[in-house]
């Protein structure tokens, strides 16, 4: 038997400059499912805002990074 969660999920989407200064876009799907595994540090089961509102963080969080290219280095390394 297969049971199926309901996602929550947010389509993101960046656009802007590189760090090497070329324009670049960024597009990730961010999502949770509410089910019974998805809970609270006390325990409780996680309602739909909670979800929603965990998902938003990590929207937040992606939108607060630079955007890189593939040409770009890593952080720690030299040009």
């Amino acid at each position: 038997m297969m049971t199926k969660f309901e996602e929550i999920r947010i389509y993101a989407k960046k656009s802007g400059k590189c760090l090497c200064g070329k324009r670049r876009t960024r597009s990730e799907v961010l999502f949770q499912t509410v089910n019974p595994f998805n809970k609270n540090k006390d325990g409780s089961q996680k309602s739909r805002q909670q979800v929603r509102e965990d998902v938003n963080q990590e929207y937040e969080a992606w939108k607060a990074k630079p955007i890189r290219c593939s040409d770009c280095p890593t952080e720690g390394e030299k040009p």
